[in-house]
């Protein structure tokens, strides 16, 4: 959104001075603006997958190829080896990721674009986590820093309701 970003832009430059340091403070990294850009224009979605609902590419020792496997069948591990998981009834294998890290799932892929209503045809419903707009900041800084964590008190705090069925672009995807 060109008109929002336009906008942002002279407010931050007003906020800062016209004559001494407004153009400086346009190179700055701007916190409000950042989290209006992200509010406004990504309209981030928070969403709880079931477990189950998605499945992850392991390595097993014993195996050549990888394997998909459900989200219900692995269990995280600590181990020496990083991305280790314990695989249901067959032993401990590797996720495989990719290079940013990111497990390789089969649909919440990170960076693909998908349609929800297709994922939820005769299985459990996803949930859209229910976060205010500071939730939703929160979030965005979480990911900043690299922290996936599903685990965080704000996502295990929030409500759920149902999730809208239309095109998403992942963002991240976690355990």
């Amino acid at each position: 959104d060109w008109a929002l970003g336009a906008y942002l832009a002279a407010c931050c430059y007003c906020d800062n001075g016209r004559e001494s340091g407004g153009a400086a403070s346009l190179s700055a990294v701007d916190d409000r603006c950042a989290s209006t850009l992200w509010l406004e224009v990504a309209q981030p979605v928070v969403l709880e997958v079931p477990q189950g609902q998605e499945r992850l590419c392991v390595r097993l020792d014993h195996l050549d190829d990888p394997v998909w496997f459900g989200t219900d069948a692995l269990r995280s591990v600590v181990v020496s080896k990083k991305n280790a998981v314990l695989v249901k009834d067959v032993g401990i294998g590797y996720l495989l990721v990719n290079k940013e890290g990111d497990p390789i799932a089969e649909q919440f892929t990170v960076g693909s674009t998908l349609e929800l209503s297709q994922l939820q045809w005769k299985r459990k419903r996803l949930k859209k986590v229910v976060l205010q707009d500071t939730g939703l900041v929160e979030v965005r800084n979480l990911l900043l820093k690299g922290n996936r964590d599903a685990s965080h008190p704000l996502l295990e705090e929030a409500t759920r309701s149902i999730a809208p069925t239309k095109w998403f672009h992942v963002v991240a995807y976690t355990l």
